[in-house]
């Protein structure tokens, strides 16, 4: 059984930008981000999940603009396909902020006030080059071909306005010391050393926070200046601040500050890893224990577009294969921090070879051979074997580089764990082969296979529970159990008593 440290666990996704409805991509953050709160609830921490969306900025303001509504009718329209899309995923948020939420506003301005008032940030007036896709600044040898955004491949406008900056470059000593000292900081590894060379190659410059009204109106109003407002990064970031109770939950902000882990994708790295550890030092926020920057996520090779017909609808999926089986797919498929693809021939593979083949039938051949020799009642057995003991060493390994993985945030690596704890329990059988025993007249032997074998099961629905909590479910009421198990009360042996009786079995998963 593993040790706990700390009863809190707070992780966040990034706020998605309401422009479109989410699709694939925005779903693989979120549905990890839920597999982890899962992980750390049924190991007995409370968690808090935020998630949400970020609904200021030019890019919203022009939609709305072209659509003939107000941004805010524009954004109202949005949300819901967010909501409906992480409920049909069975993400499970405990918040879902939206920046137009008053106290979300309120917390904003609070906090660049205190910023302000601390002399870092201060009158300039900006000149270079934007894209509003983005919502960021670009030097010109950070563009394709000199004149495109690395990341849309659309032109950039240069703009020159007046503006408030914030002094970054203050603070890039004591950043470069943070990503060397605290190697949890930044992860994977790689993205930390990316910000390392660049920071001290090029060195930090002070970052326009604000925009005047004239140019945009639709933002948060810049405390000090009502001609100016917040620019959309300082108001995006400052959610997670907002979203756990600041302003009006002081009780639950001081419970769950700071946050555990923020899932990002890299294409954000340098806001979440160098302008928001700036504004926290500044505004005097202990700092988040890790940023998670995982890689991009590509359909069949190409590039996640509604023109290239690879802007998936998560529902979609859901609808045609469940969401359980989406959920371990993108769990399982993409080593977690590297760039990935998603495939619906891959996934129809995994479904089949590992949910059907070793998952399913390994639970189906268990009930059944309890139900037919025992007529569905775990049964008394002796003293484990040495076969026994073997397997259950074997079994140790498994749950303790399952735990070892996710509280180290390689999810694949404990999917992996789970299915070669399946087929261990499947080896074990076939070594024992209790319907031999019973030929023989070993019934004990027989009960013995089967008494560990349910145990192990036990085990392996609680491993499965944050990857696919319905099939979870649907495994406790097959063994006859009120609720799933949970991942700080699972013992080797012993979880199942005597006489206990088992529930109806059936086919959990169907081959696609």
């Amino acid at each position: 059984m593993i040790r706990l440290t700390t009863k809190k666990f707070y992780i966040t996704t990034p706020i998605y930008y309401p422009n479109r409805p989410p699709h694939i991509g925005s779903a693989y953050t979120t549905v990890i981000a839920d597999i982890l709160a899962r992980y750390y609830e049924s190991l007995g921490y409370e968690v808090f999940f935020l998630t949400g969306t970020d609904e200021h900025g030019m890019k919203l303001f022009k939609e709305a603009k072209n659509k003939g509504i107000s941004p805010k009718e524009y954004v109202d329209s949005m949300v819901p396909f967010f909501k409906r899309a992480w409920e049909s995923l069975d993400i499970r948020y405990r918040r879902f902020i939206r920046t137009t939420d008053p106290d979300h506003e309120e917390t904003v301005k609070r906090i660049v006030m205190r910023i302000y008032e601390k002399g870092d940030i201060y009158k300039g007036v900006y000149r270079g080059l934007y894209c509003v896709e983005c919502e960021r600044y670009y030097t010109a040898k950070d563009l394709v071909d000199g004149k495109l955004c690395p990341i849309h491949l659309k032109p950039v406008e240069y703009l020159e306005m007046e503006v408030y900056y914030f002094r970054l470059s203050k603070y890039q000593d004591d950043l470069i010391r943070l990503y060397k000292e605290n190697t949890r900081f930044v992860l994977p590894a790689e993205r930390k050393q990316y910000l390392i060379r660049k920071i001290e190659e090029e060195g930090l410059k002070d970052v326009a926070i604000t925009r005047p009204r004239w140019y945009l109106s639709w933002g948060i109003e810049c405390p000090w200046d009502s001609d100016h407002v917040l620019y959309v990064w300082v108001d995006a970031l400052l959610n997670y601040i907002s979203g756990v109770g600041y302003i009006n939950d002081r009780e639950k902000f001081e419970k769950f500050w700071p946050p555990n882990v923020q899932l990002i994708g890299k294409d954000i790295l340098w806001f979440h890893a160098v302008i928001w550890p700036a504004l926290l030092m500044s505004a005097g926020f202990e700092l988040p224990q890790t940023i998670f920057a995982h890689g991009f996520l590509t359909v069949n090779g190409k590039k996640i577009s509604k023109s290239l017909g690879t802007d998936i609808d998560p529902i979609d999926l859901v609808n045609k294969y469940g969401s359980d089986t989406i959920r371990y797919y993108l769990a399982r498929a993409i080593p977690f921090g590297e760039d990935g693809d998603f495939s619906e021939k891959d996934l129809v593979r995994y479904h089949n070879d590992e949910l059907a083949n070793e998952i399913g039938n390994l639970i189906y051949r268990v009930l059944t051979l309890t139900e037919r020799y025992f007529g569905g009642i775990t049964p008394e057995a002796s003293r484990l074997t040495d076969i026994d003991k073997e397997i259950i060493g074997e079994l140790r390994k498994h749950l303790n580089e399952y735990h070892n993985f996710m509280k180290n945030l390689q999810v694949h690596h404990a999917v992996m764990r789970t299915i070669m704890f399946a087929q261990t329990i499947n080896a074990y059988l076939n070594k024992t082969a209790p319907w031999s025993c019973w030929k023989k007249g070993d019934k004990d032997s027989v009960a013995r296979a089967i008494r560990n074998s349910l145990d192990w099961i036990y085990v392996l629905t609680a491993m499965m529970y944050p990857f696919m909590p319905r099939t979870a479910d649907k495994i406790s009421k097959q063994l006859g159990l009120d609720s799933i198990p949970r991942l700080s009360d699972v013992r080797l042996i012993g979880n199942i008593k005597p006489g206990h009786k088992l529930g109806e079995k059936e086919i959990l998963f169907k081959k696609l």
